[in-house]
């Protein structure tokens, strides 16, 4: 637990958002292997935001608030990366005036490809759709 503390206290502050960049990529309590594993990520392109870095871990936060600390290997800004946090519908348009292409419940993953107000054009990741969702209802 001292050690966990210390990483922290020393971490490098830093605020972005990154994703996994492939599968199977564990999650530990501090910056290192010696940690307790909290769990494994078994899907790709998983986001996170980064509140930290010590050496060559990055300690991330997940949508629940979660804290932990993953290998900065894994981890990619490649894409910009989102979860749905409540359902909520997909837009033809930028406004929730417009046709609903779909309806999209909490958890499903999302690439953001454009912001424009109070709207993220996105891609919904595992079924290839297109449309605009209201940002209050990502993470």
């Amino acid at each position: 637990m001292f050690l966990f503390l210390f990483a922290d206290a020393v971490a490098k502050k830093v605020d972005y958002f990154a994703a996994t960049n492939t599968k199977n990529v564990q999650r530990f309590k501090g910056p290192g292997t010696h940690y307790p594993l909290m769990h494994v990520l078994t899907k790709r392109h998983y986001p996170f935001k980064v509140v930290g870095e010590f050496d060559h871990w990055c300690c991330v936060v997940c949508v629940d608030k979660e804290k932990g600390w993953i290998k900065k290997c894994h981890l990619s800004t490649k894409y910009r990366r989102s979860i749905v946090t409540k359902d909520t519908c997909l837009y033809a348009k930028k406004t929730d005036q417009s046709a609903v292409i779909a309806k999209l419940h909490k958890n499903v993953f999302l690439q953001i490809k454009s912001i424009q107000g109070d709207f993220a054009y996105v891609i919904v990741t595992d079924h290839y759709l297109k449309g605009w969702v209201r940002l209050r209802d990502i993470w």
